[in-house]
């Protein structure tokens, strides 16, 4: 057998390796049935079965030969069905195994309800009452099941009369006192075992915590807490130390808790597969099963359960088979843990099939009735359990790769903020540093020429090209300045209101290059937006326009508004912006190909959009119908009319 459901690395804690399943399996399914493979019960060479539709027959009549006759012969487990008829059995036991000795006989399973014994005396029959009708002082000894003591048996037959409210089954084994006590506290430490596997996956599941925001997780520890509660009751243990006394507790304890559990598990398997209102069918009945278990959970208590409980478990074994098809649909298309929830699903319906092979003589009727269905819950559970352990594993893995990458993140983070203001303070000490001598050399260069009122051209052009290089370090230097503050956030727009025709016919005397630049401007536009901002963004593209645009062409300034926008435009006749380049031109450092001998840090168009988002606006690259290219700017239109009480020319 390959267990389907661990392939990770040995190293780690908790992991569930393949080998030690199995080895898990093989030591439950060993010792759970061992007290009955090796229990050295004296068996009845015959048992008879004669069943009694109304109840009329008394154990005088039954020894008669006329009835005597209509007894019928056994071969394999006894199993009447759910029926409220009465049942007369005879046992009959080899007489050499039986004579002059004390002698126990064992009735199982404990959930039957009125079990009579008859003994054969010497002065007839003596009666002794079982089942758990009848509370723990009434019997002849205190047993999770009924255990009878044949002190005084003439002979070698038995009689015994079963009526019962649920499932008619019938297991009878005749005990050496010595050896009953010998095989019963072995079946009792393997209870403690099993129930400790039951609760050792039930603590692991709840203290890892995924119940807390899980519905599967919820549902199982729902799930196991009821099949505990009805194996309890199942085995006896309800009756013979929780409920000793009130033996009607014990009765209705073991019916009840079956549909519970039933309906509990056709929600947990809805959940565990994925069975949604999608796969319509498989949603309907396992819904329904669900509806159906937990009504018929009342059933008990008012003494219809054996008109409901064998079409009930019909329903609840066509939802085992069509869970199982369902996590064998799964693996075909290879689905995570769905050789694992073949396993499970399969266990389940072998713990059903089991007991109704036995029931037909196919499998050792004393075995797999009463074990069979309970052995196929546990491993079918346990495997489930293997399963949401394997899942928050993962979880928890995901969760601490999440944290190493956050942490991860956090240090880039940190790394990013000590190199932003590394770069804050280098760029406020070049500021320091090189702005004053660059004044002085423009200063220098400037007193020169009025020194020289006659200056030759060769010396002009010499004044222009100095001022020329103070000129571009000093606006790399300012680009730089602009581009820290705005990087590190501490750069925050001070919004104040503009005459916009005025700020640009400014903006434009700036650049000295009026003859150039066409300003299309309404006289009453305005906004709300810092000026000394809104100055850095448009100059830097009006700078742009300059430099790629040849000398004399025209380039076209242009502001305007619609209902919730001011809309500026730059646009030249230059070489434009490459099609490759469109998409990446905002960003830092990138400069267009067609003029390499053109200055520039690369910098202002991605200060230009950092100022327009500041603002909470945008900048982008418009379409030209021949060349050059264009730039339009979009900030939203703030009224303050009490700030424009005289411009009555607004074309907005």
């Amino acid at each position: 057998m390959v267990c389907p459901f661990c392939h990770q690395n040995r190293a780690r804690p908790m992991e569930l390796q393949p080998s030690r399943h199995h080895k898990y399996f093989i030591f439950l399914i060993y010792f759970y049935l061992m007290p009955a493979w090796g229990g050295t019960a004296i068996s009845p060479s015959q048992i008879a079965v004669l069943k009694d539709e109304l109840g009329q027959y008394t154990i005088e009549t039954l020894t008669s030969p006329a009835l005597a006759a209509q007894f019928t012969l056994l071969d394999h487990a006894f199993s009447g069905g759910y029926s409220r008829s009465i049942y007369w059995f005879k046992l009959t036991y080899p007489q050499e195994q039986v004579a002059n000795q004390e002698l126990w006989l064992e009735i199982q399973p404990p959930y039957l309800d009125d079990i009579t014994l008859y003994v054969p005396t010497r002065h007839g029959w003596i009666a002794k009452k079982g089942g758990d009708n009848y509370p723990q002082s009434s019997k002849d000894l205190p047993y999770r099941g009924s255990v009878f003591r044949l002190d005084n048996w003439q002979g070698n037959e038995l009689y015994l009369r079963l009526q019962t409210s649920s499932s008619s089954v019938l297991i009878a084994q005749l005990w050496q006192p010595e050896r009953f006590a010998q095989v019963k506290q072995l079946e009792y430490g393997l209870f403690g075992f099993y129930y400790g596997a039951f609760f050792l996956i039930f603590i692991i599941i709840m203290l890892q915590g995924a119940w807390r925001y899980d519905t599967v997780h919820r549902l199982y520890l729902i799930n196991m807490a009821m099949a505990l509660m009805f194996m309890l009751g199942l085995n006896g243990f309800i009756a013979n130390h929780l409920f000793p006394h009130q033996a009607w507790i014990g009765n209705h304890w073991t019916p009840f808790f079956s549909m519970v559990g039933c309906a509990t598990n056709a929600l947990f398997y809805q959940k565990l597969l994925g069975i949604t209102q999608r796969n319509l069918a498989l949603w309907i009945l396992f819904r329904a099963t669900f509806w159906l278990t937990l009504l018929a959970a009342f059933s008990p208590f008012i003494d219809i359960y054996n008109e409901v409980a064998g079409e009930v478990h019909l329903v609840v074994t066509i939802m085992a088979i069509a869970a199982l098809l369902r996590s064998i649909w799964l693996c075909y298309y290879h689905k995570t843990e769905s050789k694992a929830l073949i396993l499970g699903h399969t266990l389940f319906l072998f713990g059903i099939l089991s007991a109704i092979l036995a029931l037909l003589g196919w499998l050792p009727g004393n075995i797999w009735v009463l074990h069979g269905p309970q052995l196929g819950n546990i491993l079918s559970m346990l495997v489930f359990g293997f399963i949401l352990i394997k899942r928050i594993r993962e979880v928890l893995d995901k969760q601490k790769e999440a944290e190493q990458r956050a942490r991860l993140a956090e240090l880039e983070r940190e790394k990013e903020q000590r190199i932003r203001r590394e770069h804050a303070y280098l760029a406020d000490m070049l500021s320091h540093e090189l702005k004053t001598p660059l004044g002085m050399i423009d200063g220098a260069v400037q007193s020169l020429a009025k020194l020289n009122p006659h200056p030759q051209e060769e010396e002009t052009k010499r004044y222009h090209r100095i001022r020329r290089g103070v000129a571009r370090i000093d606006n790399l230097i300012n680009q730089l300045l602009h581009y820290e503050r705005l990087d590190n956030g501490t750069l925050q727009p001070n919004h104040t209101p503009i005459r916009l025709q005025r700020f640009c016919q400014e903006l434009i005397a700036n650049h000295s290059a009026e003859h150039r630049i066409h300003l299309h401007c309404p006289p009453g536009l305005h906004l709300n937006a810092d000026p000394i901002l809104l100055s850095i963004c448009v100059g830097n593209l009006l700078s742009n326009a300059l430099r790629y645009t040849p000398a004399g062409s025209p380039i076209q300034l242009t502001a305007g508004c619609n209902k919730q926008n001011v809309l500026m435009t730059v646009q030249d006749t230059g070489p434009g912006i490459e099609e490759s380049l469109k998409e990446i031109v905002f960003e830092r450092y990138v400069r267009g190909n067609a003029r390499r001998d053109v200055e520039g840090s690369g910098l202002g168009l991605y200060i230009s959009r950092r100022i327009a988002h500041l603002h909470q606006g945008q900048l982008e690259v418009l379409p030209v119908h021949g060349s050059g290219a264009c730039f339009q700017l979009t900030l939203p239109q703030t009224n303050n009319k009490d700030a424009y009480t005289h411009d009555t020319n607004s074309s907005c």
